[in-house]
């Protein structure tokens, strides 16, 4: 591949062209075996103005063009960068984060019926090929959500902001509870499935409100406010 920015490259691959065009012409006006162009430099007498034979100089300037465009060819293929191979490419990318395929649910811990969602994260696959994401429900705790018991919980069919599911607990068993999901691609070619564990937790019910104690009539019947008594009226003697 041909970088601009090296302007050696381009002067080099403009003469390796040159070289090659010239390499060509030359051989064609090569004498052969019904006779050829070399005549008319050389005469009847196969002589050229420089007083060699025609035949002999064009083979020296063969010989000179093929070791121009040899060499040529051999400082532009060591001077080229090369692109890195896909099997490095595969390798880097093995090597490093953004190739790691990730399930995660939040909250980690819910209480049962409350929401939880779930995100699948592949960096390095292309989002073009990849059909939808599956999320299951992994009762038996495989790693698959290919058995019977298992419950699909949903899919998410598009990628602009991630593969993700929100759904509610509902009557999930309590305790850790495993979650597995995968891609699904328009080719259909097989992929393995990611999985995630969350704990759910029993749902706590509030207390009922404490009721204040209504006052209560005594024994003796209704209450009522207390008989006040009348001092006498003192008595006058006449």
């Amino acid at each position: 591949m041909l970088i601009l920015g090296a302007w050696y490259l381009t002067v080099l691959t403009v003469f390796l062209v040159l070289s090659c065009i010239l390499l060509v012409l030359v051989v064609l006006i090569q004498r052969g075996r019904g006779g050829g162009l070399a005549g008319a430099f050389g005469g009847v007498g196969g002589h050229s103005v420089l007083g060699a034979r025609t035949g002999d100089f064009l083979t020296w300037v063969t010989i000179a063009c093929a070791v121009i465009f040899i060499s040529l060819s051999i400082g532009l293929n060591l001077l080229t960068p090369e692109e890195p191979e896909l099997e490095e490419q595969a390798d880097a990318n093995a090597g490093g984060v953004e190739s790691v395929i990730t399930l995660s649910a939040d909250p980690v811990a819910v209480e049962q019926g409350k929401d939880v969602t779930f995100t699948f994260s592949a960096p390095g696959e292309n989002r073009g090929e990849v059909k939808r994401v599956v999320f299951v429900l992994d009762v038996d705790n495989d790693g698959t959500g290919d058995s019977t018991g298992d419950v699909r919980l949903g899919k998410d069919n598009t990628a602009f902001d991630g593969w993700s599911l929100t759904i509610a607990t509902g009557d999930w068993p309590i305790g850790e509870t495993h979650v597995v999901a995968k891609i699904v691609r328009w080719n259909e070619t097989p992929t393995e499935w990611t999985k995630t564990a969350l704990t759910v937790n029993k749902a706590v019910t509030a207390p009922p409100p404490a009721t204040q104690p209504s006052p209560t009539a005594t024994s003796g019947g209704p209450t009522s406010a207390p008989a006040t008594t009348t001092a006498p009226a003192p008595v006058q003697v006449p």
